[in-house]
């Protein structure tokens, strides 16, 4: 399997939270059957572990997509790994006695299969589709705004059941 996998360059904080991988499968079958897997996550700044949290998103969403077995949809295999992905996170939290030891983070998966995109969501990594000139956005950013220039996020992994 061809994996790419990374993070960018810290910003003016001078603390980088963000990942990224993508997954090409090498054999024919298995792209046929499960597709190629594009992730990015981006830890919230107030954690702690928000690379960690990040990272471990990225990683573990890949692996465990190509995991699951091949009776399943790729929606249903995409939303069963997402939601035991949260899960888990929010178990860390629960046994963390620190309250910024949290392991919460935006992700958004992109898993192409034949002729169809799927997208996974959760926080504000968004998706754009460039198609004769022009990007469209296709995901919506789950926050709420609270003050003229501040936002805060509804849904993220680790942050709600």
């Amino acid at each position: 399997m061809a994996v790419v996998g990374g993070y960018s360059i810290a910003g003016a904080s001078g603390r980088n939270s963000d990942a990224f991988t993508a997954r090409i499968p090498e054999s024919e079958s298995e792209r046929c059957l499960k597709g190629i897997v594009a992730c990015t996550a981006d830890g919230i700044s107030s954690s702690n572990r928000a690379d960690e949290a990040s990272q471990t998103a990225v990683i573990q969403f890949a692996n465990d997509y190509y995991d699951t077995p091949e009776t399943w949809t790729v929606r249903d295999a995409g939303s069963r790994v997402l939601l035991g992905l949260n899960r888990w996170m929010l178990a860390q939290a629960a046994n963390s006695a620190a309250q910024y030891d949290a392991l919460v983070t935006t992700f958004t998966a992109l898993i192409l299969r034949s002729h169809t995109a799927y997208i996974l969501h959760s926080g504000d990594c968004r998706v754009y589709r460039y198609r004769s000139g022009k990007i469209e956005c296709l995901t919506r950013d789950h926050v709420r705004t609270i003050a003229k220039n501040e936002q805060l996020l509804t849904s993220a992994l680790g942050l709600e059941l």
